[in-house]
């Protein structure tokens, strides 16, 4: 109530913010049933969305951003970081967006020197990976984007410019950097290359086989 009073921020109906949870944005809009879990720091943000029904773990932290969107039934685990770039020399603040259905597991950096985009469905999976928009210059940072239903594996890294097609597999541990714009694909190693196409269709087509084959 004292942030709807004081600030003007809109929360929708059934929506819950957890105790020592800090909101300093300039606009904020909250969907119905959402629920913000302790200790929370949302810090020097222009705009904050959080879509109905959406899941914020505890101590998870969003700073100096210029948006962030948060799609409907989405769920951010605990202890997570998305950390834009208040030293940039051209005052550039960044955007997180993460599309609706998709689960962001816990203990994840995000470095938004550059924005941020996450298609719907996508799972970034395990403990510890990390997205990297700038490289050793600073004249280096670009974006990066992953693709609608990707399943990122644990302890991944993603370079600047990693830009990732619909339907990918990041296998964990890999080194991810450059444009990969075939859809489908198991994408793995250091430096990450595409070892197998059609990755998801084939793995489906040999379980429907499995079926077909106990059935008769």
């Amino acid at each position: 109530m004292a942030y709807q009073l004081l600030c003007g921020y809109r929360f929708g109906a059934g929506s819950r913010i957890g105790f020592l949870t800090y909101i300093d944005a300039e606009k904020v809009e909250i969907g119905p049933g959402v629920r913000i879990a302790n200790k929370c720091r949302f810090k020097a943000i222009v705009t904050l969305h959080v879509g109905p029904s959406c899941r914020i773990e505890r101590e998870c932290t969003f700073y100096h951003l210029g948006e962030v969107r948060i799609g409907e039934n989405t769920q951010v685990q605990a202890f997570s970081e998305f950390i834009g770039a208040p030293w940039d020399r051209a005052g550039y603040r960044a955007t997180f967006n993460v599309g609706r259905d998709s689960l962001i597991c816990g203990r994840m950096h995000f470095d938004l020197s550059r924005d941020i985009m996450i298609g719907e469905r996508v799972t970034v999976a395990g403990l510890r990976s990390s997205f990297w928009t700038h490289g050793l210059s600073w004249d280096n940072c670009k974006p990066i984007r992953v693709g609608d239903r990707c399943f990122i594996g644990s302890t991944v890294m993603l370079g600047p410019g990693t830009d990732i097609a619909d339907d990918c597999v990041v296998g964990m541990g890999s080194v991810v950097q450059g444009k990969f714009t075939e859809p489908d694909c198991l994408i793995l190693g250091n430096r990450a290359q595409i070892v197998k196409r059609h990755y998801r269709a084939t793995r489906k087509g040999l379980t429907e086989d499995n079926r077909t084959t106990s059935s008769a």
